[in-house]
C-alpha cells in the first residue's frame, strides 16, 4: 500500500510540474495568456512580408492589445491591424501608430 501511495505522489508531483514548466514567462507580472497573445502577434507580424519591416510596440492586457510606433503608409498600417485582430485571444486593438 505505502508502494502504492509513494508512486502516486511522485507521478503528480510529476505532472504538477510538467504543467508549470509549459506555462509562458510572465511578463512584468502579467496574465500568461497576455504573454502568449503578444508573442503571437509578433510571430504572425514578423512572417508577414509587409510588416516585417515593422518595428512596433505592443503591449496586451486581458486580451486587449495597444499598438505604437511609426507607420508610413495606410495599407501597412491596416494590413498590422488586421493582422494583430486576427490573432486568437485578441478581444480588441487600440491603435496608437503614428503614420507620416
Amino acid at each position: 500500500m505505502s508502494r502504492l501511495l509513494v508512486a502516486w505522489v511522485m507521478m503528480a508531483w510529476a505532472m504538477i510540474g510538467a504543467g508549470c514548466a509549459s506555462l509562458p514567462a510572465l511578463d512584468n507580472g502579467g496574465d500568461p495568456s497576455d504573454t502568449a497573445v503578444r508573442v503571437r502577434i509578433e510571430q504572425r507580424l514578423s512572417s508577414d512580408p509587409v510588416t516585417a519591416p515593422l518595428r512596433l510596440g505592443i503591449t496586451v492586457d486581458d486580451g486587449i492589445v495597444t499598438l505604437s510606433g511609426r507607420i508610413d503608409q495606410a495599407h501597412v498600417r491596416l494590413r498590422a491591424v488586421s493582422i494583430v485582430r486576427g490573432t486568437p485571444g485578441v478581444r480588441g486593438v487600440i491603435d496608437k501608430t503614428l503614420q507620416f
